[in-house]
């Protein structure tokens, strides 16, 4: 069994953490729409920066509609990527809140369903990463609205991933950066937005670091905390599916007797 929290996951987990627990059981429920397109999106960016066809296969989209969405946000996010020179594009790291040290992720630990992830361990993929004339960035690409977005520098996913992608940097030896840029870039269909970023210090992710810490290791005794944050949950209930977690247990109960 592994815990399934993950840097993705931080900002949920910022609400509860009962749902992440190695002891509890995560409903596997199909990918919607707009996760089908997003994942052909970031995989099309991958590819493209890795120099490969732009073709992706492995992610079965439902029509051809589903299809021209995620064509359609493509020309946007190509421009904006020729920006820069990224050095690693879903790239795998593995952070270690035991150690505060980051590495690339093996075949395992990088799967995307993070099944060998136990303990004191953060895995998680960083769309797009780079270092260049001292400055590290680490952006990351949401296909949906940009309106439910956090601000980049309270993104608990964001500083997550800042925070492994400075420890990997670091441990590669290389010199420290003086500037550390967070954000996400939001691809529409004439542009890409990406205006949410922020410039974080080293002392806020050594702040980090010590909150992803003490989240790991108040896991294992984490309890449900019912709130808005519940439709984002994979232990809640959503459209067409009821809810596993006991906090909405009673509520469920009633339903069904009504």
């Amino acid at each position: 069994m592994s815990h399934g929290l993950s840097g993705s996951k931080m900002d949920l987990a910022a609400h509860c953490l009962y749902w992440a627990r190695e002891d509890v059981t995560r409903p596997s429920r199909p990918m919607g729409k707009a996760a089908r397109i997003g994942v052909r999106v970031h995989k099309m960016a991958e590819l493209h920066i890795k120099g490969a066809q732009e073709e992706c296969p492995g992610v079965e989209l439902e029509d051809a509609h589903e299809e021209a969405e995620a064509r359609a946000l493509w020309p946007s996010l190509r421009t904006w990527i020729a920006q820069g020179p990224w050095e690693g594009a879903e790239l795998p790291l593995l952070y270690d809140a035991a150690t505060d040290t980051a590495s690339v992720c093996g075949v395992g630990d990088g799967a995307r369903d993070y099944q060998d992830v136990t303990g004191m361990r953060l895995p998680m993929r960083l769309d797009l990463m780079s270092y260049e004339g001292g400055v590290l960035e680490v952006w990351d690409i949401k296909t949906g609205k940009s309106t439910n977005l956090s601000p980049a520098a309270e993104s608990h996913q964001l500083l997550s991933q800042a925070l492994a992608a400075h420890r990997h940097h670091r441990a590669l030896g290389r010199p420290k950066p003086h500037t550390i840029r967070i954000g996400f870039v939001v691809p529409m269909k004439t542009k890409c937005k990406d205006e949410n970023c922020a410039v974080v210090s080293p002392e806020a992710l050594d702040a980090h670091a010590l909150h992803t810490r003490r989240t790991l290791l108040r896991l294992p005794m984490a309890t449900p905390n019912k709130g808005e944050h519940c439709w984002r949950c994979p232990c809640g209930p959503s459209k067409g599916f009821l809810a596993t977690c006991p906090a909405w247990a009673d509520e469920e109960q009633k339903e069904s007797a009504a």
